[in-house]
This record gives C-alpha cells, structure tokens and sequence, in this order.
C-alpha cells in the first residue's frame, strides 16, 4: 500500500507522505499527536491482539504480531514508537522480548509495555516502562501510550 493510500485511509486530510517515526535515530523523541505513532501490539491469543488493535487504532497507526519472534523481525523493519505486548506467550514471554529488543536494536529499541492478567511484579523488567494490569481499559492503554511517547 502507498504512503498517499495509507493517509487518505487515516483521513489525515491530504495526499502528504504518511508522518516519519516519531524516534528519530538519535533516540530523542517529537512530541506525538493523534496518529503520528507507529504502535506494535504482540499477543498469541488472537481476539485479545484483535481487540488491542482497535483500542490502539482510536489514537495511533496499529501493526501486530502474533509472537516475540515476529514481533522483533517488525520492529527490526518498521520501527515502531511503542509496543504493547502480552506477557504470557509461548517462547519468549512480554518480559524476554523486551530484553531480546534492546540486544537487537540497542538505544533504539522501542519502550515497551507489557498487559497480564496475572502477578505484576513479574512482569517488570529492563526496558519496560509500564505493566498494565487485565481487563485493560481503552483510557488506561492511551493513558499509558502518551506516558511512553513523552519519555
């Protein structure tokens, strides 16, 4: 899809490329606005990635991955703003993958924030700026995406 497609579907209201990444490469972020972040949602269990999707897409461009190893190979291409993932999937959990982004991508690896349903503390980890407990809210998912884009 062409970036003029992906912004009239956006309704951003012109034929202007979509917005560039809000991390530039130096790491120092702009200040967001509605649909000017790149949000990666990672969650195995599909209804729940579906239905994080759409609560993100109310604010930001939404893209989603099923698993921590998909998750990496689109952050590594596409270099989302943030990523919101599950903790409890197989293979490499919320925590690893979050580790897994730094060794990849180093400074520029994206915050994350990690959503359970279970102990919160165990959730919590290098590179992780928020833990969010189950059933998420749609204000406390965009609360906690602001909180990240501005740090």
């Amino acid at each position: 899809m062409s970036d003029k497609r992906r912004v009239a579907r956006l309704d951003l209201g012109d034929d202007q490329p979509s917005p560039e990444p809000l991390r530039k490469r130096s790491g120092v972020r702009a200040r967001e606005t509605s649909l000017d972040a790149l949000v990666l949602v990672v969650d195995d269990d599909t209804l729940m990635r579906e239905a994080m999707r759409r609560m993100v897409s109310r604010r930001h461009r939404a893209i989603d991955a099923p698993d921590a190893a998909t998750a990496i190979a689109l952050c590594v291409q596409q270099r989302p703003d943030v990523v919101v993932s599950d903790f409890d999937m197989p293979g490499a959990n919320g925590r690893r993958l979050a580790e897994l982004l730094t060794i990849a991508l180093g400074d520029e690896a994206p915050p994350v924030i990690i959503v359970t349903g279970g102990d919160l503390s165990r959730a919590a980890g290098s590179g992780i700026v928020r833990v969010l407990p189950k059933p998420l809210g749609l204000d406390t998912l965009l609360d906690a995406l602001d909180e990240a884009l501005q740090s």
